[in-house]
């Protein structure tokens, strides 16, 4: 088994690709990675979904599952493979927000209140993930910043109360 797909360079030309910032036509490396990445299509989706059910299988494992950061690498497919750019850009553009409310939902030191209000935020996000309503993006970005504005509040008024209470 190999521990990569794409080399460093083939890495940096994509990332640039996706975002807008390089042209196929201005880029031999790209140019060639793409025709590559067409032609071995099949086959990679085939090896990744392989990789991907072994992965899952291994984090069944109650050996694996105990230990710590394992659910962080875990890893979740949600991108079906024929869609068009402005949605995969919509892809790329929730997936920050998915992964910061899975990270408010499973933080211990957060109230439960916020920390059921990120996971049902989580599931909105990965529900539109699902069905690619565009339309849906901004309001779930912004359900997830006035949830981090609230917790950040929250926690300055308990600050506020420690500091009030170690004064008297």
């Amino acid at each position: 088994m190999r521990s990569y797909i794409f080399t460093e360079s083939e890495k940096e030309v994509l990332y640039k690709w996706l975002s807008g910032r390089l042209h196929r036509e201005d880029s031999a490396l790209l140019h060639t990675t793409l025709g590559r990445l067409r032609r071995s299509e099949s086959n990679l989706i085939k090896e990744f979904r392989l990789f991907t059910l072994a992965v899952k299988r291994l984090h069944l494992s109650p050996k694996i599952r105990t230990r710590e950061g394992d659910l962080d690498r875990s890893l979740a497919i949600l991108i079906s493979m024929h869609i068009p750019k402005t949605r995969l850009l919509s892809y790329v553009k929730l997936a920050k927000s998915l992964s910061d409310a899975q990270k408010i939902a499973n933080d211990s030191n957060i109230t439960t209140e916020h920390r059921l209000s990120a996971a049902k935020i989580a599931a909105e996000i990965s529900t539109a993930l699902i069905g690619a309503k565009e339309e849906k993006y901004e309001r779930l970005e912004a359900a997830l910043e006035e949830l981090k504005r609230s917790i950040q509040e929250h926690q300055r008024l308990n600050r506020n109360k420690q500091e009030k209470g170690n004064c008297i």
